[in-house]
C-alpha cells in the first residue's frame, strides 16, 4: 500500500517466456502498460530487456565472431577488424546497445571526422548500421539508430580548366626541354 493507495501489478512475459511484474499506483496505467506490451508483440516490436542491457562491445565481438568468416582474409577482415577495435568500439562499446540513439552515434560520426576523411568515416558507419541491424533482428533494438545519421561528404573538387594559350605554352615548354634534351652530347 502506497499513499493509501493499493498497488495495481501487470503481470505480462516477455519475448523468451519469463513472466514479469510491474506494479503501478493506478489501474489505468497498468492497463495503459499491459496494451503496449501485446501490442509491441504483435508487431514485432518487442524488445528482450534483459538481452538488450547489454553493452555494444559484446553485442560487436558476437557479430564480428559470427561474421568475420564472410570476408576475405587477406584485406578485408584486418581492415575491418581494424576500424572496430580503433573507432567504433572506443567511441561505443560502453553504452547498453538499447540505449544507442541517432543522437549518439552522431556524436560518434562527429569525433570520427575530426581525425578521419570522410570516406573512412562513411566505412565506419556502415559497419555501426550492420552491427546494429543484427541488434534489430535479434530483438535487441526496435530501430537501427545508425540508419538515420548522415556520412559526412568530401568536400567536392573544383575541376580546373586551363586557357588555350596555358596549354600552348605547357606544349611550347616541354617541346623546348625536349629538344634541348636530344642536343646534349
Amino acid at each position: 500500500m502506497r499513499n493509501g493507495q493499493l498497488p495495481w501489478y501487470a503481470r505480462y512475459r516477455d519475448p523468451g517466456g519469463t513472466q514479469l511484474v510491474k506494479v503501478f499506483g493506478r489501474k489505468l496505467d497498468a492497463e495503459r502498460f499491459l496494451t503496449t506490451v501485446e501490442a509491441s508483440k504483435l508487431t514485432g516490436n518487442c524488445i528482450d530487456a534483459k538481452r538488450a542491457s547489454i553493452t555494444f562491445r559484446p553485442f560487436a565481438e558476437e557479430h564480428w565472431a559470427a561474421h568475420m568468416h564472410n570476408l576475405a582474409a587477406d584485406t578485408t577482415r584486418p581492415r575491418k577488424r581494424s576500424v572496430l577495435d580503433r573507432h567504433i568500439l572506443p567511441t561505443l562499446g560502453n553504452h547498453p546497445i538499447r540505449a544507442i540513439e541517432p543522437s549518439i552515434v552522431a556524436t560518434a560520426v562527429a569525433s570520427w571526422s575530426q581525425t578521419l576523411a570522410p570516406g573512412t568515416v562513411g566505412q565506419v558507419l556502415r559497419q555501426v548500421r550492420q552491427i546494429l541491424d543484427a541488434a534489430l533482428a535479434d530483438g535487441l533494438v526496435a530501430s537501427n539508430a545508425a540508419k538515420s545519421v548522415k556520412a559526412p561528404t568530401a568536400p567536392r573538387r573544383r575541376d580546373v580548366h586551363r586557357l588555350p594559350q596555358a596549354r600552348r605554352r605547357t606544349r611550347r615548354t616541354c617541346r623546348d626541354r625536349r629538344n634541348h634534351a636530344l642536343d646534349r652530347p
